[in-house]
């Protein structure tokens, strides 16, 4: 176990949260939107040394041991072709496993992070690498989720995949149940990852009223996520996994 601070959001009373993210560098911020971080010390627990069971259908993520063909991740080429068929089978694997019909899954992004990079976003450039993101979020919230997911059916992702707007429309309007899941890997081929190891704070810990709404907003697009406050940041239960492998992967429900 160690302690560490982790950036909670600081709720300003009577200000929408969230931040303009434009590729114009000219790009003048109207500052109506607030984002303050919050330093907050808590205890972050070697998710390898846990005694209690941390999977994706208790906790919402799982290491799993998950071998690559992969020869190299800044070939995008090969990424296509090799990496998203291994992460669709992955999944569909997990999924089933854990008990759900699976009828799709399909890749629609990818980022490559690394500690040398500055921005939190390569907003869609080809071959742009991103900085860690270094403060408490998940990536969609319940409004977000379905927004994204109308999206895909009407402007293909990074990976050019285009959903069927009938399909997506019979999700939404069926109730039938969909799932936004990251799959966080190390991709150094000889040494384990022990920059910026991603930390995990098990959902059943948090109270729903610390969860926040935070806007992301886009040239084109509103987007939005959940940030959240440290009120109850004692209780809340962090995990990491230090010094991942290439042979091993991550995966997270972000929705």
């Amino acid at each position: 176990m160690v302690r560490a601070s982790l950036a909670y959001q600081k709720v300003i009373p009577g200000q929408r949260i969230g931040r303009y993210i434009s590729p114009d560098p000219s790009f003048q911020d109207p500052g109506d939107l607030c984002d303050v971080r919050e330093e907050t010390e808590v205890e972050i627990q070697n998710a390898r040394l846990a005694t209690e069971v941390l999977s994706w259908p208790t906790a919402g993520f799982e290491l799993l041991q998950a071998p690559t063909r992969m020869q190299s991740f800044e070939d995008e080429s090969e990424v296509r072709k090799v990496y998203y068929s291994e992460v669709q089978s992955l999944l569909s694997e997990v999924l089933e496993k854990a008990g759900a019909k699976v009828e799709r899954v399909m890749v629609f992004d990818h980022t490559i992070r690394s500690s040398t990079a500055s921005g939190l976003n390569t907003l869609g450039v080809r071959g742009k690498w991103a900085g860690p993101a270094t403060f408490v979020h998940a990536d969609y919230n319940e409004r977000s989720a379905p927004q994204r997911l109308q999206q895909l059916a009407q402007t293909p992702g990074y990976t050019g995949v285009l959903l069927p707007a009938e399909d997506v429309q019979k999700v939404l309007s069926s109730g039938q149940r969909f799932a936004f899941i990251n799959v966080w890997r190390s991709i150094d081929p000889l040494n384990p990852a022990f920059d910026y190891p991603l930390s995990l704070c098990d959902p059943r810990s948090v109270e729903e009223e610390d969860w926040m709404n935070y806007e992301m907003v886009y040239p084109d697009r509103v987007g939005s996520r959940l940030s959240l406050s440290n009120r109850a940041a004692a209780s809340h239960k962090w995990y990491y996994y230090p010094e991942m492998r290439i042979d091993e992967c991550l995966i997270f429900s972000c929705c």
